[in-house]
């Protein structure tokens, strides 16, 4: 299937008031310490999955950005890695992980529009992987 592989974040600042949807390539190991200068944020941490169903209308390991469609409020901030943004299309769930769709640049662009969310594409740190010998 054609796109990127991506993983979804969904965190919260330490209040709890902000909440972030941060979509990354499905094997980049993101520093949450450094994330959130990016994201303007005092802490981070997962939200919830009572917030994940709230605001995503989504189970944990569902997280997408479709889940947008139910976030009326507006309450999610939506960041996406340039890695990911310079992608022809993106893999996402329709709601469920059981399933994926690609979907081209464009059709997310217009998806956000059409659901009132602006997004910002950051180049989210990640931290590098230790292999320790066998």
């Amino acid at each position: 299937m054609p796109g990127a592989h991506t993983k979804n974040l969904f965190l919260r600042d330490g209040k709890g008031k902000r909440h972030f949807l941060v979509v990354v390539g499905n094997r980049k190991n993101v520093d949450l310490k450094a994330l959130k200068s990016v994201l303007e944020a005092d802490k981070l941490s997962f939200a919830s999955p009572e917030r994940m169903k709230e605001h995503l209308g989504v189970e944990p390991g569902s997280a997408t950005l479709l889940g947008l469609i139910t976030d009326e409020h507006h309450a999610v901030k939506v960041f996406i890695d340039e890695e990911i943004w310079n992608a022809d299309a993106l893999l996402c769930h329709p709601l469920v992980n059981t399933a994926t769709l690609s979907i081209p640049k464009e059709g997310i662009e217009r998806f956000l529009l059409a659901t009132g969310h602006a997004f910002k594409v950051v180049n989210v740190p990640g931290r590098e992987t230790i292999v320790q010998d066998q």
